[in-house]
């Protein structure tokens, strides 16, 4: 892939919320825009507070379900000297091949459709039949993978969209039909609602189902997003990536 680039993931995700917290600090300082922008984060231990905690009003609602994967830490012999030049590229396939440094990799992953187990510890059984599955389709692409040394497992846990005749796509849109119904219902069965009738109910927007493509969703989706929540307009956002809301 022409002008790809190796990231990695944990040192890029601490500069792109930095440069969030900045804009969102530019854009209130600015008077004349007349915009007060909050910036909040909150850290997330598992899948099952999204389904259970944070978002209870989308219990039930979201087409998603939930794959755990496993990876395996890889390493070079020092012995070895064919070391992962730093210009060979990290590897999309059946399995995937990342690259982090010149004796260094990542493989994976496995899928187990329907696991809650969000723990990240794989069993001594476990990391076996994962490594009898990667290593076959990873050696197609990259034979010498053979020479190397595992280091570790390791497992978590994903949030898969539902797949159509386009591919398993994201799922992004304004959820307001999801959320003020289920305040109908707790209104209809006795349970406090904390939402004022006599305010206007803010609009409600849902990015999710990213799976394993995070990393490359994540801007242009950001960018969507942001265009649509600013107009006030659904209609912005392609129907491909909303058409998901129809069977809700």
């Amino acid at each position: 892939m022409p002008q790809a680039v190796n990231i990695h993931p944990e040192r890029y995700l601490k500069a792109l919320f930095m440069a969030c917290q900045r804009k969102a600090r530019d854009l209130s300082a600015a008077r004349s825009s007349g915009i007060q922008v909050s910036f909040h984060k909150r850290n997330v231990g598992s899948l099952l507070e999204f389904s259970v905690g944070l978002l209870p009003e989308l219990v039930g609602k979201l087409p998603l379900s939930t794959c755990k994967g496993i990876v395996a830490h890889l390493e070079l012999p020092t012995a070895n000297r064919e070391i992962y030049n730093n210009e060979s590229p990290s590897i999309l396939s059946s399995a995937w091949l990342a690259a982090q440094g010149p004796r260094k990799i990542l493989i994976g992953a496995t899928k187990e459709w329907g696991s809650f187990n969000t723990s990240c510890d794989v069993s001594i059984e476990e990391a076996s039949l994962a490594l009898k599955e990667l290593l076959p389709k990873i050696s197609t692409v990259y034979p010498a993978v053979k020479n190397w040394m595992v280091l570790g497992t390791r497992a978590g846990l994903r949030a898969m969209p539902p797949r159509t005749s386009l591919g398993a796509l994201p799922l992004i849109g304004c959820i307001d039909n999801l959320v003020l119904e289920s305040m109908q219902k707790d209104k209809l069965f006795g349970k406090r609602n904390t939402y004022s009738s006599q305010k206007v109910i803010p609009r409600y927007w849902f990015v999710g189902g990213l799976g394993s493509r995070g990393l490359i969703y994540h801007g242009l989706l950001g960018k969507l997003i942001a265009k649509a929540v600013a107009s006030g307009n659904q209609d912005v956002l392609p129907s491909e990536l909303t058409s998901w809301m129809l069977s809700c």
